[in-house]
């Protein structure tokens, strides 16, 4: 199997979940600024607590510490 063979069927394989993604209400709730910043309020705890048990899991197996903060540099975060 080719690369692009590999590729196309890996696509295939999450087209069902993909459009699940796609179809979630939050894309509908979230339809004024007011929404979108109270989303984020309680959005950004969660996005904080996943990458905090990330880094953990990885000081465990590398040199890292937690929690997880990000670099000062927005260009290098993008």
């Amino acid at each position: 199997m080719n690369t692009q063979e590999r590729i196309d069927a890996l696509t295939q394989s999450i087209t069902p979940a993909r459009k699940a993604l796609l179809q979630h209400p939050i894309y509908t709730s979230i339809d004024s600024l007011d929404n979108l910043q109270q989303f984020m309020e309680g959005h950004v705890f969660a996005v904080w607590d996943f990458m905090s048990l990330l880094k953990a899991l990885q000081v465990k197996l590398t040199c890292v510490t937690v929690p997880w903060r990000p670099v000062a540099d927005s260009e290098v975060r993008h």
